[in-house]
């Protein structure tokens, strides 16, 4: 989570480290996501196969991460 947040969507290792609470991760994820799910729909549609992507099974209790494994992050750094 850290490396997409601050890696590939830009957000400063300090404001994550020290600011961001779990709901605006939550939020910024899957923001990201949507910006793909069109473009992996089509290649869905298009490979003649209906694979599984992320989004349809959606367990938000599974995928979403929780104060608890939030604090954990923050400890590795």
């Amino acid at each position: 989570m850290y490396k997409l947040l601050v890696g590939k969507i830009g957000i400063s290792p300090d404001y994550f480290l020290n600011e961001i609470s779990v709901d605006e991760i939550n939020l910024i994820i899957e923001g990201y996501n949507d910006e793909y799910k069109e473009s992996w729909e089509r290649v869905r549609a298009s490979s003649f196969s209906f694979f599984k992507l992320p989004w349809d099974n959606k367990n938000p209790s599974k995928k979403k991460p929780t104060e608890e494994r939030f604090k954990q992050l923050k400890k590795l750094t």
